[in-house]
């Protein structure tokens, strides 16, 4: 009997799974602030990971039979991204904590500014002039924020710098010309559990069980399931597509949560600083040309 060949999939279909990760990222902040300080936040990100990761354990291997089967300096490049990832994921739930859902969702949009800068000082890249236009206009946006003198100063501060944090992740997967597979989300997810498990260890489970379905969403749809659909929808689109695809749907979907479940509206000054810093973000994207890289939370 002959076995059929797998069809490939469609470039709607692979924009379909960017934007489905998209939405499911954007559920993040209403999960976290409806858990709130049930549980320490340090044990929470531990969860979060450590649910995403048996999900990827159960579901990854029947998709990239090498999954197992990594060198040695992949091993040592997914644990710098795996520490890098579990640093970011940690900062962006602290910061919702502190701050409304918008505010942090904005700004974290707003990381794809800051690669470019980082690349001048890290890759020796020299700076486009589509980043030279994006820069003034994302310090606008700040400006209009205004993120260091309101109540929320403090998420907004932890907003920013897990936005760079981020953009650093992305800069290390460029120097060593690494894409994203599906495979190799696992690993990203294996070694940010384990940096994440001391938390665990000092701080406790605290009412675990009476938030648990919520860090079970949390951990399975909106990090193991968002990011196994981000990796695979950025294999069959380009870096700009799936970038485009995520400023839209990430921050709109968080945002649209945020109003419906949780009551929770955004200022003036947050919807057109957060819109100017994402706008600055599409204007960074324009002659933005290189290898696939993992564009989120």
């Amino acid at each position: 009997m002959v076995r059929k060949k797998r069809r490939k999939p469609s470039k709607l279909e692979y924009r379909l799974a960017i934007i489905c990760s998209g939405i499911l990222i954007g559920l993040i902040g209403i999960l976290v602030k409806m858990i709130g300080d049930k549980i320490p936040i340090t044990s929470l990100n531990f969860f979060r990971m450590l649910f995403a990761l048996i999900f990827a354990a159960a579901v990854v291997p029947f998709i990239d039979k090498n999954v197992f089967k990594p060198s040695k300096q992949d091993l040592k490049d997914y644990a710098v991204v795996g520490f890098l990832m579990a640093s970011a994921f940690s900062l962006y739930a602290l910061a919702l904590l502190n701050a409304p859902v918008a505010n942090v969702a904005l700004i974290t949009s707003g990381y794809i500014v800051l690669v470019p800068i980082f690349a001048l000082f890290i890759l020796k890249e020299k700076i486009q002039k589509n980043v030279a236009i994006a820069i003034p206009v994302a310090l606008l946006g700040v400006w209009i924020l205004n993120p260091f003198t309101t109540t929320y100063a403090k998420g907004n501060i932890i907003a920013f710098i897990q936005s760079a944090i981020f953009a650093l992740f992305i800069i290390y997967l460029r120097r060593e010309e690494k894409t994203e597979t599906l495979g190799s989300v696992f690993w990203f997810f294996f070694f940010a559990t384990i940096f994440l498990s001391p938390g665990l260890l000092v701080y406790g489970i605290g009412d675990l069980i009476s938030v648990l379905p919520l860090i079970l969403i949390l951990g399975i749809l909106s990090t193991g399931l968002a990011y196994l659909l981000l990796a695979h929808g950025l294999e069959g689109v380009s870096a700009n597509t799936g970038a485009i695809l995520t400023l839209v749907t990430f921050p709109l979907s968080s945002i649209i949560f945020a109003y419906l479940f949780i009551n929770e509206s955004a200022s003036i000054n947050t919807l057109i600083g957060g819109s100017l810093l994402v706008v600055a973000s599409f204007i960074t994207l324009v002659e933005f040309k290189h290898k696939k890289h993992f564009l989120l939370h």
